[in-house]
C-alpha cells in the first residue's frame, strides 16, 4: 500500500503537469 500511494502521488503531479501544459498552449 505504501508503495502504491507513492505512486498515486506521482501520478497526480505529472497529471497536473500534463492538464497545465495543455492549458498554456
Amino acid at each position: 500500500p505504501y508503495g502504491g500511494r507513492y505512486l498515486h502521488r506521482t501520478y497526480l503531479v505529472i497529471a497536473g503537469s500534463v492538464g497545465c501544459t495543455i492549458l498554456a498552449g
